[in-house]
């Protein structure tokens, strides 16, 4: 009897563990159900973020969507969290395209000590010693005998990096330097890789994604060019580029003064300021169709256009006539005209370039980016800085191709054309990258998935281009008491 009573306890053990097993077993595959569904909730997130910027609507932070799931058992949302423009950010590797001795970068890197107190000189130095082409540390900086010493070991980069993230293995860069924490902003607050310019038009039917180069200033086809630019800004406008392409710029200074009088007093007209002499013109537009057909041999040294800004504060001496009849006409720029700079200069920086590249460094969004940054362009004055965030307009708002453009600059803006020059490669008026974060989670207490995300949108379709899952430390920081929504430096 004894025997029997030992096997059925034994029994009801081995089953009261079993089923216990059976239970855990039950639990650990339900949570990791529902972890799956709370990350397929954060990847309906990230969807519908490039769905919205698919159709050229910027995504807005606090935006939540519910879900069904699992046939309609169970709900859950996805919340867009924050989104922040990547092109409002200096691109570290932009001012190294501009400056490979990466000076540029160093002072703008100094320039963000007071927003950020811990960025020290010699991390500075570090960091420009990790992306410029050279193996000779900075003063304070570190090069491969640094690096090669460290366990493990690895070589500095010595070119352009691939994420932020990699800052982190710079000498004397933290998670708190790089990504902040609850006393100051990091690094990735102020500086991105990820901004990025293609030297394309769009198109202007929705309904195709052939993006098409465009054109060079300074191709040698100027018949061709003449053409186009003829259907798009005009005839003055046009003939003015082609004299500058021919004779290049008068070497008579123009007075800015005057150029800048006539604008606050808002003076114009679309003849120009400083216009010429209608018989003076026709003598202009005679010789210069002469010209351009002699070009067309390709026996005709042609001069560059170098920046577009150069057709604003530029005048072109043309020669008109023959032996002693010979005479030098002044070809002021039609584009002095505040008038006719809103009306044709966007239109100039829209579908011409002076560059045959079809990437360009990613540049500065001149309506996005914090005042702070600003104070980064060179040969800017405060006063320049002021009217800056002045006259643009709000941030999210302007789809005015007269804002995309440096033209604001100058027409709204008051600046010095001169100044402008000295900016234009280092600034933009729209956005092609964006860093979001989504959250997904189930209804009630379930789990939750916290994904980061960089879209850039600079071409026919938004791709992410970046991505990091943040879940286990938003799970970590819910645990503590803290807020996941809200945390800085993840």
């Amino acid at each position: 009897m004894f025997a029997v009573l030992l096997v059925v306890s034994f029994l009801a053990l081995v089953a009261y563990r079993f089923n216990d097993n059976m239970v855990a077993e039950y639990r650990a595959t339900d949570s990791a159900v529902r972890l799956v569904q709370a990350r397929a909730l954060a990847d309906s997130g990230v969807a519908f973020v490039l769905s919205e910027l698919a159709q050229g609507n910027i995504p807005q932070a606090g935006t939540v969507q519910s879900l069904s799931l699992g046939g309609g058992k169970q709900m859950g949302t996805f919340e867009v969290l924050t989104v922040d423009d990547e092109s409002a950010k200096w691109n570290i590797n932009a001012l190294l395209q501009v400056d490979p001795n990466g000076e540029i970068l160093k002072s703008t890197l100094k320039r963000m000590q007071v927003q950020i107190p811990t960025l020290a000189d010699n991390i500075i130095d570090s960091i420009v010693d990790w992306v410029d082409n050279n193996d000779t540390p900075g003063e304070g900086g570190a090069e491969n005998e640094y690096y090669n010493l460290l366990q493990p070991s690895y070589y500095c980069k010595n070119g352009p990096l691939d994420s932020i993230d990699e800052l982190l293995l710079v000498k004397g860069v933290s998670q708190e330097i790089l990504f902040g924490d609850s006393t100051s902003p990091g690094l990735a607050s102020f500086f991105t890789v990820y901004s990025r310019e293609q030297n394309l038009v769009q198109p202007s039917n929705s309904s195709t994604n052939a993006w098409t180069p465009k054109i060079n200033f300074n191709n040698p086809d100027l018949a061709t060019m003449q053409q186009g630019l003829n259907t798009m800004v005009g005839e003055r406008v046009t003939n003015f580029i082609m004299a500058y392409r021919l004779y290049g710029a008068s070497k008579q200074p123009v007075s800015t003064v005057t150029v800048l009088a006539n604008l606050a007093a808002g003076k114009g007209s679309s003849s120009g300021v400083g216009g010429m002499a209608n018989a003076d013109y026709t003598k202009v537009t005679t010789e210069l169709n002469k010209k351009i057909q002699e070009a067309s041999t390709g026996m005709t040294k042609l001069n560059k256009i170098s920046n577009i800004m150069d057709l604003v504060s530029k005048n072109v001496d043309v020669k008109v006539g023959e032996g002693k009849t010979q005479a030098t006409v002044t070809f002021p720029s039609p584009l002095k005209d505040p008038i006719t700079a809103r009306q044709y200069l966007p239109l100039l920086y829209q579908g011409f370039s002076t560059s045959q590249d079809l990437d360009l460094p990613g540049k500065l969004n001149l309506l996005t980016a914090q005042p702070a940054l600003l104070a980064g362009l060179p040969s800017l004055m405060e006063s320049d800085l002021q009217n800056i965030v002045g006259y643009r307009p709000s941030a999210m708002s302007s789809g005015d191709p007269l804002y995309q453009s440096p033209t604001w600059l100058f027409t709204e803006a008051n600046m010095d054309p001169s100044k402008i020059r000295s900016i234009e490669r280092y600034v933009t008026g729209f956005s092609t990258a964006y860093r979001v974060r989504i959250m997904g989670k189930l209804d009630g207490s379930g789990p939750m998935s916290l994904m980061e995300v960089v879209v850039d949108t600079s071409g026919p379709r938004p791709r992410v281009v970046y991505f990091r899952d943040l879940s286990e430390k938003a799970r970590q920081a819910r645990d503590a008491g803290a807020d996941p929504a809200k945390l800085a430096g993840l």
